[in-house]
């Protein structure tokens, strides 16, 4: 049987045996880490053929996936050994198995533990396929002799040792300028396309807002969590007050834990009352490198007219999308020159009446 072969092999093993030493990955054959000398002083004096007969412990839960290539597996030791010290048997040692399928080979990983000891460490795990673990403890009787468990139930986790991959994220409705972006309102459509490997699951999405005044990380669960994400979250309204900036930042979280990386972008929002046309900043100063932004409350409005104070055409300008809501200008007339300081009229060609003030400073 399994036990007596396990058994012979480590008897053969006993020499040479040091105390606790680095984890290292075994094969069936092999123990996972070292066994300590009191452990293999009793393996010695095991009998061959002996019998599982007390009750089965109990592993702790394992979660669906682990992250990384390690995983620490848990049991109740002090209910354990208080159980079996009522039934008048003392725990000496436990073992405690890892089994999975890997190209297609089973692999079996094993060690031993003292009694007290509430936990075990394997390394080297594979990515991808379920692991097994299970437990089982070893006792001594004045009456009985040595005594063995039942396994455990099973527990199995799988390994997950790459992060998701955050691959798209849109807003919907963001304008974005050379020198800034906004929306119109406070609510937020974010669009999320993100991934993880086949043995990995994207289970969350967070979405960060920091401003002057708020700090805070919305929590979006993906139910089911799955391996492609492709979904549109409507966030109900940023806390940061109407034209003060504000940082929004994004990334995903898989089943094991891991996060991926980040995006962010600056922006502000404008209240919809005051979507209509306007420019900002307002006052600018193109000579320090600013560009005035001029909003357009019109999505079928092309072609943006500037004049100043005295009704000279200063400039034209036309959307680079024509998607855009709102039209970009640099401070300089259609020779390229930098305008003076003073006021200027924007004015929607075929819209005589839409127009706008900016004022330019040098």
């Amino acid at each position: 049987m399994k036990t007596t072969r396990i058994l012979t092999c480590l008897l053969t093993l006993i020499q040479g045996l040091l105390a606790a030493g680095p984890l290292f990955r075994g094969t069936e054959r092999d123990p996972a880490w070292r066994t300590s000398p009191g452990i293999a002083a009793v393996l010695t004096a095991l009998p061959a053929d002996l019998t599982p007969t007390l009750p089965a412990p109990r592993l702790y839960r394992e979660p669906e996936f682990t992250l990384g290539e390690t995983n620490s597996l848990a049991w109740p030791a002090d209910s354990i050994e208080t159980a079996a010290a009522s039934a008048g048997f003392t725990v000496l040692f436990y073992e405690i198995q890892a089994s999975y399928d890997a190209d297609g080979v089973s692999e079996v990983l094993w060690g031993f533990v003292n009694a007290g000891t509430d936990s075990a460490v394997f390394t080297g795990l594979p990515e991808g396929p379920p692991v097994s673990y299970r437990l089982r403890y070893y006792t001594r009787s004045a009456a009985d002799g040595f005594g063995l468990s039942l396994w455990s139930d099973p527990q199995v986790s799988i390994q997950d040792a790459h992060p998701p991959v955050l691959s798209r994220w849109d807003l919907s409705g963001l304008q974005s300028g050379e020198t800034a972006r906004w929306i119109i309102g406070p609510a937020l459509n974010h669009r999320i396309t993100a991934s993880d490997l086949p043995t990995g699951r994207v289970m969350e999405v967070f979405v960060h807002e920091k401003s002057a005044v708020v700090d805070e990380t919305v929590v979006y669960d993906i139910v089911p969590p799955r391996t492609e994400v492709d979904t549109v979250l409507t966030m109900n309204a940023l806390k940061t007050p109407a034209h003060q900036a504000v940082t929004l930042s994004v990334w995903v979280r898989d089943r094991a834990g891991q996060p991926s990386d980040v995006r962010s972008i600056d922006l502000f929002w404008i209240p919809v009352e005051e979507f209509r046309m306007f420019s900002f900043p307002n006052p600018f100063r193109p000579a320090a490198g600013e560009i005035a932004v001029i909003q357009v409350p019109a999505p079928d409005a092309a072609v943006l007219r500037i004049f100043d104070p005295f009704g000279s055409l200063v400039r034209i300008l036309r959307k680079s999308d024509a998607a855009d809501l709102f039209f970009q200008w640099d401070g300089r007339n259609d020779r390229g020159d930098l305008v003076s300081t003073g006021g200027y009229i924007c004015v929607v060609e075929g819209r005589e009446k839409q127009y706008c003030k900016i004022a330019v400073l040098r």
